[in-house]
């Protein structure tokens, strides 16, 4: 439609241009004429096409309009749902932000529960510690004074045993000072002072003169033989 108004504007200004060449020509020839046929159908014909041209040209331009119109209306529902997209998207985000604000929080708060309890685990291993130190050394006390007791109570067997052999022999005296008045009493009371005051240096003479195991009370027995004061020596 543009070619069309160029072509009517180029006939309608060769129409003019043809009428200013008549008019020049006409002063130097007064009886020139103006072609009819030629002028008009130009000046008509093109001042025809430019109307036609101007208003097709309107017409496009209206539906080149309607159709930017359309695509205004499509650009602005994109516009609009685009707009809904990303609040959306906005709230979304909020609410991501806002569970990684919790999650960090609740990671901080096992953090410290973490460090608390790492806390009381040392403190507990050095009491833990504190207490075995108290019981080895209450152990190591209670052991020696386990091991003095029984020291102890070796000396009390022994001194017992020497009461006791003091005690027999005695008697043993006492006894054969009584029977001293018949030969039948002498001779048993000379055996059984002669069997009181059986001695030996130490177990292998106990066992050499094969009396072992020696009982408490019976003649050789000593505490000296009896190391662990059970009453019987030379087991």
């Amino acid at each position: 439609m543009e070619a069309i108004i160029v072509i009517g504007l180029l006939l309608f200004v060769g129409a003019l241009f043809y009428l200013i060449y008549h008019f020049i020509r006409k002063i130097k020839n007064r009886e020139r004429t103006l072609s009819k046929k030629i002028f008009f159908p130009i000046l008509i014909g093109g001042f025809l096409l430019f109307i036609i041209g101007v208003f097709s040209n309107d017409s496009d331009l209206q539906n080149q309009l309607n159709e930017a119109l359309e695509k205004n209306q499509v650009l602005t529902a994109e516009n609009e749902e685009f707009k809904s997209t990303n609040l959306t998207l906005e709230e979304a985000n909020e609410k991501l932000q806002k569970e990684y604000e919790e999650l960090t929080s609740k990671l901080a708060d096992f953090d410290k529960m973490e460090q608390e309890l790492k806390e009381q685990a040392e403190a507990f291993q050095k009491e833990k510690e504190e207490l075995q130190a108290a019981m080895a050394e209450e152990k190591g006390a209670l052991e020696k004074e386990v091991n003095d007791l029984k020291a102890s109570n070796a000396t009390l067997n022994t001194e017992v045993e020497r009461l006791k052999n003091q005690v027999a022999s005695r008697s043993s005296n006492s006894t054969t000072s009584a029977a001293s008045t018949s030969s039948n009493s002498s001779s048993t009371a000379n055996a059984s002072s002669s069997g009181s005051n059986v001695y030996y240096k130490n177990c292998s003479a106990a066992r050499a003169a094969g009396v072992t195991p020696l009982y408490q009370g019976e003649p050789g027995y000593a505490s000296h033989l009896d190391r662990d004061g059970d009453g019987i020596a030379c087991e």
